[in-house]
């Protein structure tokens, strides 16, 4: 069963306008980069059990998981989260080599942290993702509207398919 998604703000009902958001612009990264898309699946899956719904303390457990959703920020050239395990910095503390991370989290409370975490815990254990018929990762952009949260300007388009 294949089901066609435009991921965007409002497909979480009752979320919060910043989960939403920042749920699309992880969701854009992964997408652009499939090599890190595959590892964080193959780790929910394995790690997970595959379970119908992951909770927080399961997805506590996936590192991989966590140092990708810890980038769902702009860097200059290549998304990495691998720079984030078993590193000592704390991206949520005073180590000014992540400055630029570091006002960007503090910007997300710990209830939008976790709800992001279960959110995209789930939507990446539950389908397997990929782009329509005939567009590429180049082709996605990444072009935010003007806003305090920044929104994509034009939706992501993706391809889900049911994993459960």
């Amino acid at each position: 069963m294949v089901v066609v998604i435009c991921l965007h703000e409002d497909m979480h009902v009752g979320a919060t306008d910043i989960v939403a958001a920042t749920t699309v612009w992880a969701m854009t990264a992964l997408l652009k980069n499939p090599r890190v898309m595959k590892k964080v699946q193959e780790e929910i899956r394995n790690l997970g059990g595959r379970k119908d719904f992951l909770n927080e303390d399961e997805i506590r457990k996936f590192p991989y998981f966590k140092a990708a959703s810890t980038c769902t920020t702009t860097y200059p050239d290549v998304f990495f989260p691998e720079r984030f395990l078993d590193n000592t910095i704390d991206f949520r503390g005073l180590d000014f080599e992540l400055i630029h991370l570091v006002l960007v989290v503090k910007c997300v409370l710990e209830y939008a942290r976790s709800s992001l975490d279960l959110t995209l815990a789930n939507i990446l254990n539950s389908f397997d993702w990929e782009l329509p018929a005939g567009t590429t990762k180049k082709e996605i952009d990444t072009e935010m509207l003007p806003g305090l949260t920044q929104h994509k300007k034009n939706h992501l388009n993706v391809l889900a398919k049911c994993q459960i």
